[in-house]
């Protein structure tokens, strides 16, 4: 198929080797940041910059990633509250801009402006441990009532 739209230019496979670059040097998902840091934040840019600012890269590097021109991702984070054109990432492109940087600050700041807080949901294996834990627990309770009220020998040991 030799369509325009179906070509990469160079610009392009510029663009996708940076993206395969940048992917693989955060090791699992993007990481939630103490409480502290988000409370100090005033607004959703200032989430944007302090986001990009935990990263390992440059303002110039995630614009990459994100497809975003240089110059129009520095004016979004540069924007501020008496910016006539209000400038801002679409939701895809702010969770580009979380998966590239590797923290979660613009959510856990939306998240905290709301009166929530953000914690990462139990999988099915920690979930099965914990009930595992927790009946062992009671398990040993059991046991030493038990052993306690002369229920069971006494070992020899």
């Amino acid at each position: 198929m030799n369509s325009a739209d179906s070509e990469l230019t160079d610009l392009d496979e510029q663009g996708v080797q940076r993206a395969l670059t940048l992917l693989p040097q955060h090791a699992g998902p993007p990481k939630l940041v103490p409480e502290e840091v988000i409370r100090r934040i005033t607004s959703r840019r200032e989430a944007y910059r302090m986001c990009v600012r935990e990263s390992q890269f440059s303002a110039g590097e995630v614009a990459a990633y994100l497809g975003i021109d240089e110059a129009q991702f520095s004016r979004i984070l540069k924007a501020d509250a008496s910016d006539a054109n209000k400038r801002h990432l679409d939701d895809d492109k702010e969770h580009l801009l979380e998966l590239v940087c590797g923290n979660m600050i613009p959510t856990q700041w939306a998240a905290y402006q709301r009166g929530y807080e953000l914690r990462r949901r139990e999988t099915a294996l920690e979930k099965e441990n914990r009930e595992l834990r927790e009946r062992l627990d009671e398990v040993e309770r059991e046991f030493q009532i038990l052993h306690k009220h002369g229920v069971l020998p006494k070992r020899d040991g």
